[in-house]
């Protein structure tokens, strides 16, 4: 283990430890013993490094191995038990945990039900599991917190085949699903309450907010316009037509419709000029620019590239406020260690993937980067241009294997095309930042 970036170390052997708990399915008591052992080796062997180290990442693939079992133990009343590959009918009552979105293809509403009570078969009965839903659009828009009881078919997710490439099974499990609920009629909707948990006003808040600025956002231009718009500063991809998302797929740049690091960087940015003009003391500075990219986090939806992106500025916040020189590769192992602390399962999610892997070749280029700059003008504009284009190759390369992986697709153009787009998208979405 290096000096320079434990935490990024810890974070690979943690997400091992994960992925051998996945293949090989080994017992929790076997597990957590080992890891007790390594606990107690660590503790012997603590003054000689070389050993402390190595056992010190024993130790933290095991805690990975002890969370993937954790994650995959089921409540004694899961709703697994009641779900098939064939739709059957199905009276559930439960809580949204997300802000509903709009799916064009069902002409439906779609959010995440945490189940609470099944009927079976005449009177209700306590059960747990989260599952999917989709209900008509004027059965109503209902919001995160609210209490619904739901009357309608529930299945598993299908698997991938030739005539339907999404792996639903696979989706629902990184999500930590247990199947997809449809509802067909208005009638099968029923409104029980609104929880006034602080986490369901505060996400019911922001939803509001995000809904108000889409609103300002189609008021002011046309309807693809405003699209691009959403997608870029809110990751609002719904009214993107999908022949101009293939456009984007196909080139490689796909990823400027999706929230990440840009976004968060470049509303830091803003927050710390606006707070410096402001002339607030440097804590309160810092505290207050947290809390932004936390609400903005929040804003997006929560996605991986944008909890990743959010837990390092997060992080480096503290560490300027403290005035500490925080290491990016300890930066990034921080992330994702709590981002597979909290969701395990986020380490098998394509956006998680991408998203760390982009990070990793960005930094990994940068480290080829002269200090020594060039004196005649031109020369500084070739080497600008030479670390814009090595930045982009290496995020691709970096990436392309994932890619492969996972649609069976890579853009070779996608180092050049980037150098076209990604300006563009930062121009515009710094444009409607403003607005």
């Amino acid at each position: 283990m290096t000096e320079r970036a434990p935490l990024l170390w810890t974070a690979v052997f943690f997400a091992a430890g994960i992925l051998l708990q996945w293949i090989f399915t080994l017992p929790f008591f076997l597990i957590a013993s080992g890891a007790g052992i390594a606990g107690a080796v660590l503790w012997k062997v603590r003054k000689a490094p070389r050993a402390a180290n190595l056992t010190f990442l024993a130790l933290i693939s095991l805690l990975g191995a002890c969370r993937a079992e954790m994650d995959a133990r089921q409540a004694p009343n899961d709703i697994v038990s009641l779900i098939s590959s064939s739709p059957s009918p199905i009276a559930v009552k439960g809580t949204l945990v997300n802000d509903p979105r709009w799916t064009s293809h069902y002409r439906a509403l779609s959010g995440w039900l945490e189940v609470e009570a099944v009927r079976d078969p005449g009177e209700w009965r306590a059960a747990s599991g989260r599952l999917f839903v989709r209900w008509p659009w004027r059965a109503g828009r209902w919001e995160c917190g609210d209490r619904l009881q739901l009357h309608g078919r529930i299945r598993a997710g299908r698997a991938a085949s030739s005539g339907h490439r999404f792996d639903e099974g696979r989706w629902l499990w990184v999500h930590r699903g247990e199947g997809i609920l449809s509802v067909s009629a208005v009638e099968g909707v029923r409104w029980i309450d609104r929880s006034t948990a602080a986490w369901a006003v505060t996400r019911r808040a922001i939803a509001r907010f995000r809904e108000r600025l889409m609103g300002l956002g189609r008021s002011l231009m046309g309807p693809v316009e405003a699209a691009f718009l959403e997608a870029l500063v809110l990751g609002q991809q719904q009214e993107i037509p999908l022949s101009i998302q293939e456009v984007f797929r196909k080139t490689g740049t796909i990823h400027v419709l999706v929230v990440s690091g840009s976004n968060v960087g470049l509303i830091g940015l803003m927050a710390l000029m606006l707070l410096s003009f402001l002339r607030v003391p440097r804590g309160m500075r810092y505290a207050l620019l947290a809390g932004i990219l936390w609400t903005y986090c929040i804003l997006t939806g929560l996605s991986p590239p944008i909890l990743r992106a959010t837990l390092m500025g997060i992080l480096l916040c503290w560490g300027a406020g403290q005035g500490l020189e925080v290491s990016p590769l300890n930066l990034v192992g921080a992330a994702a260690c709590l981002s597979q602390t909290v969701h395990p399962r986020a380490l098998a999610d394509v956006s998680f993937q991408l998203s760390f892997s982009a990070v990793l070749g960005i930094l990994a280029a940068a480290k080829g980067f002269s200090t020594r700059e060039p004196e005649a003008r031109w020369g500084q504009w070739l080497k600008a241009g030479g670390k814009a284009l090595a930045v982009s190759t290496a995020a691709w390369a970096a990436t392309a294997p994932f890619l492969w992986w996972h649609f069976q697709q890579v853009s070779l153009l996608a180092p050049l095309a980037n150098l076209v787009v990604v300006p563009w998208a930062s121009g515009l979405m710094a444009a409607g930042l403003l607005v």
